[in-house]
């Protein structure tokens, strides 16, 4: 395996090439800001009347499956997946069906028409009129496509999406539903001299970050102008606004226009910068691109920005990321696009609602798995400065073939171009998962093909995978290529025995600590907040015949809540209490919700991975969420656990908290009965384990006892936590 250390290695003049030639756009080579204001000057006059581009959401379609008798009109964004694919019902796949009427009026035949797609898949057929257009086989990704054909009168463009499962398409496996549809937003853009979305993704521009300091940015803006004719006396005006609305710098550039693709390119700097640092001060500018003829605006971008500079030290003792030369700590969990409902096709209502979760529980950092999520989402991570890892949708499997090869190196392109501008984004991600069983030569040159791409695509973020640390060294035999190294580690789950005694993913992933910036991308615990034993701990199958099993694989119907939180605290006290632990650069739990997984049967949860910290249905927060919060989160909580375990069968119960308070007191029907002046973990400070009381005379009857934890700070108090449990151990012989 090469290692290397991660640095920027591509001018920015090749860098919006790449992406052009890309595209396959360019019809004339790429035009610096001096050659435009020679060849300005001397252009002919325009050959065609301007018209201003426009930009408008397309908010319904109609929709069928391919049996059904009829269409029906469907909000975007949409998939036929939305109730299918857990519980007891299988994943629906196979053919859905999208119809958008255009009518056109023969003065616009002038103009382009462009339909821009947010996400679409698995496969998406775009066809105008009876005639293939355009094969989307990048199911997350944007892309957008030119409406080729049109005619006065009534146009009828069809979407034909297709779930199935392809060898020669990525996602060919994965723990995840591989849903159809139409599912994220979509756009018609018209114009006949307009910013290409087909060149540098759905944003039409890309803003390159030259170099960013403390004192100074340097910053690059690349776009290509489509035109029908010849265009003299085009500009492009470019502005840079602070988060006020102030001008912070605006200048000009004519750009000399030739019928088909025309590249713009030009640079700016500016001084005393407000920088991105994620959600210490998430601050965006604002980037306004205006393309105008003799003064009229025919179109123009706008999209905010943050400017910020990332750097990865290779360290035995320090790998922690710079954020603009600050040490930061990247730690949080993993997330899927998937909310009940709405399955993949999530709304801005979904997002915001998750959003708010994200915030309370207080982490930095968020593993997009396991494709590129929604273009909007990362926004919103922009905006409440969120860093995050994406990743192309390269799960588990690999097929030898031309068509494979390519489908990776569009998914990688596309990912790339359409998420560039997003300052959340700290990593590239290639795959997941695919070495332990594909590690020879074919698969490891196809990766590093895809490595070499994206360093081309963007040399200013690394470019890694995740694997298990097995199965780098199966690739690293054959000379695999990568930035950092995500290692996915589950000890006391995919295992015989329980957490206390298999290795841990710390002590795993320093293996090849010499060798990448690294992390633990996945661990964690399958947990049911509504199942609890008393044998939690010691209950694992030897057979997947045997459904009483905690964990060890799909087949275990027992996920005790208990197992999972302590779990949990296992694992993140190797992680914070721990030199190996405390240097890694990342760390994200799997989980933040259950997901939809049709495959799955397992928990008692049919069609759903529970391994997340909070139900699907975003209802109920299990008590591991809560540990971490007191972790991540400086905000005062108290909370008891296994609350919801109120029936128990001995005659004591020993009462554990989770708080950030300096003190704890345990009420039992309100008499003071223990009192904590600190914590009984040294390492996070935040559980607090009482000594175990007899229940009541009351609760050994069937009653209920009354237990509440206060915590204090600074002799005042934080917050409380009432629960009330109850036994079965006094009715034996009743």
């Amino acid at each position: 395996m090469n290692s290397r250390f991660f640095r920027r290695g591509l001018s920015a003049f090749a860098l919006f090439g790449a992406a052009a030639m890309l595209a396959g756009t360019m019809n004339q080579g790429c035009v610096s800001s001096e050659q435009t204001e020679e060849a300005a000057a001397t252009a002919a006059k325009p050959a065609i009347k301007p018209v201003a581009a426009s930009v408008q959401e397309i908010k319904t379609l109609d929709f069928k499956r391919r049996n059904d008798p009829g269409y029906a009109q469907v909000a975007l964004p949409h998939t036929m997946n939305a109730t299918n694919g857990t519980g007891t019902i299988p994943l629906e796949r196979g053919d859905g069906y999208y119809r958008y009427a255009l009518d056109v009026q023969e003065s616009d035949l002038e103009k382009d028409y462009i339909i821009q797609f947010e996400e679409a898949g698995q496969t998406a057929e775009v066809s105008l009129n009876g005639t293939l257009l355009h094969t989307n086989r990048c199911g997350y990704t944007p892309f957008a496509v030119k409406l080729n054909g049109l005619a006065a009168g009534r146009n009828e463009v069809t979407i034909h999406t297709d779930n199935r499962i392809s060898n020669d398409r990525i996602p060919n496996s994965g723990d995840f539903n591989f849903c159809n549809g139409v599912y994220g937003r979509a756009y018609l853009i018209s114009g006949n001299v307009y910013f290409d979305p087909q060149v540098y993704g759905i944003d039409r521009m890309h803003v390159i970050p030259l170099s960013v300091k403390q004192d100074q940015v340097r910053f690059g803006i690349a776009a290509s102008v489509f035109s029908k004719e010849i265009a003299a006396g085009t500009t492009v005006t470019t502005t840079l606004k602070d988060k006020d609305g102030g001008v912070v710098l605006s200048e000009t550039a004519p750009l000399a226009v030739a019928p088909g693709g025309n590249e713009f390119y030009r640079e700016y700097s500016f001084k005393n910068p407000v920088l991105w640092q994620g959600k210490e001060n998430p601050y965006l500018y604002t980037v306004d691109v205006e393309l105008a003829l003799d003064g009229q605006q025919l179109d123009r971008i706008s999209i905010p920005y943050g400017f910020r500079d990332i750097a990865l030290p290779y360290s035995a003792k320090d790998n922690l990321l710079r954020l603009n030369g600050k040490k930061v700590s990247l730690r949080g969990v993993s997330y899927h696009q998937d909310a009940p409902g709405v399955a993949v096709a999530m709304t801005d209502e979904d997002r915001k609602r998750d959003q708010e979760i994200m915030l309370e529980l207080g982490f930095n950092w968020l593993r997009c798995a396991h494709y590129p999520h929604n273009v909007r989402e990362f926004a919103d991570y922009d905006r409440i400065g969120m860093m995050c890892q994406t990743e192309i949708p390269w799960v588990n499997g690999f097929t030898n073939s031309p068509a494979f090869e390519q489908n990776v190196m569009q998914f990688t392109r596309d990912m790339i171009v359409n998420l560039y501008n997003h300052p959340s984004i700290i990593l590239w991600g290639l795959s997941n998962e695919i070495f332990y069983s594909y590690s020879g030569p074919e698969c490891i040159r196809v990766h590093n093909d895809a490595y070499t791409l994206a360093r081309r695509l963007d040399p200013y973020r690394p470019v890694g995978h995740v694997e298990r640390e097995q199965e780098v060294r199966n690739g690293a035999s054959n000379g695999l290529i990568s930035d950092w190294f995500g290692n996915n580690t589950y000890p006391g789950w995919y295992s015989p025995t329980d957490f206390e005694h298999t290795r841990d993913g710390v002590t795993d992933t320093q293996v090849l600590a010499k060798f990448y910036l690294h992390g633990i991308t996945e661990y964690g615990y399958g947990g049911n907040p509504f199942q609890h034993n008393s044998d939690f701990m010691t209950l694992h199958p030897k057979s997947k015949s045997n459904k009483t099993g905690t964990s060890n694989d799909t087949g275990g119907w027992l996920h005790p809540e208990e197992y999972q939180t302590l779990g949990h605290i296992y694992s993140w006290n190797k992680i914070a209490g721990t030199p190996e632990g405390q240097r890694l650069t990342f760390t994200s739990l799997w989980i933040l919700f259950d997901f939809a997984v049709g495959s799955r049967n397992e928990g008692d949860t049919p069609g759903i991975n529970d391994k997340g910290l909070v139900t699907r249905d975003r209802k109920t927060k299990k008590d591991a969420y809560y540990f971490y919060k007191c972790v991540w989160n400086p905000e005062n909580e108290v909370h008891i656990m296994s609350t919801r375990w109120e029936k128990r069968d001995t005659k004591d119960i020993a009462i554990t908290v989770f708080s950030n308070a300096e003190k704890v007191e345990l009420y039992q029907n309100k008499q003071l009965i223990q009192v904590l002046d600190k914590p009984t973990d040294t390492i996070n400070n935040v559980v607090w384990q009482f000594k175990p009381v007899p229940f009541s005379k009351v609760a050994l009857e069937g009653q209920y006892d009354n237990f509440k934890a206060v915590g204090y700070r600074d002799g005042r108090v934080i917050g409380q936590h009432v629960a009330l449990f109850t036994t079965t151990a006094g009715q034996e012989n009743k």
